[in-house]
């Protein structure tokens, strides 16, 4: 295992911790990306229980103690959030984005943040409790929703007028981002209970976006055991990909 006592050969630049609805996944970054390491993952059932918020507090400790690294950023991966042109936003009324689909309480902190290559503010709620959390080790660090790393991600390289769906599985939740060439289609998150599930959301988007079942390429990251919903997709879309991924690793 590497540790402080091994820094000379791995100093680590960054630690991403992403806070998903099934737990937690922890990925530490090297400037030289064959040294990067997947951490241990951490599986709750429940992540707004005070137990769960216990358990990532010793986890985090843990790794603090394990490893060396200089900056620490944080993802939030749920469906708090919404996002907005940037030409229709407005700071004061960041609530009125949310109160459709997300129960407000008097108490939510509600963040925004303008995402650059799409030009469009994304409006969401942290969850606090685990932001404080790491508050308690760190002075600093940076934290975003988890989509905003994922469009990151997907943003196009080049001007090919390509149809492209990316896919990100967690246990029981999903988001799929879409571009067309260079234009920004699609962020949408979806819980799912079934393998079918699954496919049935990626398939719906393919739907709703008109894109072509057999030009359109889709890429998929998981760290699924049973693929048999990648199986499924398959018979309905001719190019897809699928890469087993610590998704942490996507928080840069």
């Amino acid at each position: 295992m590497v540790n402080k006592n091994n820094t000379d050969t791995y100093q680590f630049k960054q630690l991403s911790i992403l806070i998903g609805q099934d737990g937690f996944l922890f990925y530490l970054h090297h400037q030289s990306a064959d040294k990067s390491l997947s951490l241990e993952p951490l599986e709750v059932t429940d992540v707004l229980s005070t137990k769960s918020l216990n358990l990532f507090k010793k986890q985090l400790k843990t790794y603090k103690n394990l490893y060396e690294f200089t900056q620490l950023k944080l993802a939030f991966s749920n469906s708090f959030y919404s996002l907005v042109p940037e030409d229709y936003f407005q700071e004061e009324a960041k609530a009125d984005y949310l109160k459709y689909n997300v129960k407000l309480f008097e108490e939510d902190q509600i963040v925004s943040e303008y995402i650059e290559g799409i030009k469009v503010y994304q409006v969401y709620i942290p969850l606090m409790n685990y932001h404080n959390a790491i508050l308690e080790h760190f002075e600093e660090f940076e934290y975003e929703h988890f989509t905003h790393s994922l469009i990151k991600h997907a943003l196009p390289h080049s001007f090919e007028p390509a149809q492209k769906l990316w896919v990100y599985v967690q246990p029981t939740h999903i988001d799929i981002i879409a571009f067309e060439g260079q234009k920004f289609k699609l962020c949408n998150s979806f819980n799912y209970e079934t393998d079918l599930d699954l496919a049935y959301y990626v398939l719906f988007c393919v739907e709703e976006l008109k894109f072509d079942q057999r030009e359109a390429q889709l890429e998929i990251f998981h760290d699924l055991e049973d693929t048999s919903s990648i199986d499924t997709i398959k018979r309905y879309i001719l190019n897809v990909k699928h890469e087993q991924q610590n998704l942490a690793a996507f928080i840069v």
